[in-house]
């Protein structure tokens, strides 16, 4: 069977919300076991991810081997956040809208969170 791909967009900064991402994922893994998903976060939504945040860990560390966190750099400098102070283990593009764009005209599915 082929690894299915698909891309998440995050922008709330809401917990609820990050919650519902969380039980999203959770049931995709369970449900497709050779998915590869990337959760692109911009907007408000990466002041989950600086250091020592738990409900931004908890994400991160849900599926390390299966989820990757991608956090736009555009939202990080609009949010005062230094690369120094994101969570451990996330990436940083440039722009998360682009790089969205990029995945799906690489054959990704598209879900917006």
């Amino acid at each position: 069977m082929e690894e299915s791909k698909v891309i998440f967009q995050f922008t709330s900064d809401l917990k609820e919300d990050l919650e519902k991402l969380k039980s999203q994922l959770k049931n995709l893994v369970k449900a497709i076991p050779l998915i590869q998903a990337e959760v692109a976060i911009h907007g408000n939504a990466v002041n989950f991810f600086v250091n020592e945040n738990p409900e931004g860990e908890a994400l991160v560390k849900l599926f390390p081997h299966r989820i990757e966190v991608v956090l736009c750099n555009n939202a990080l400098v609009a949010n005062n956040i230094l690369p120094q102070n994101i969570l451990e283990g996330c990436k940083v593009v440039p722009a998360a809208i682009a790089h969205i764009v990029e995945r799906q005209m690489n054959g990704w599915a598209y879900i917006k969170a």
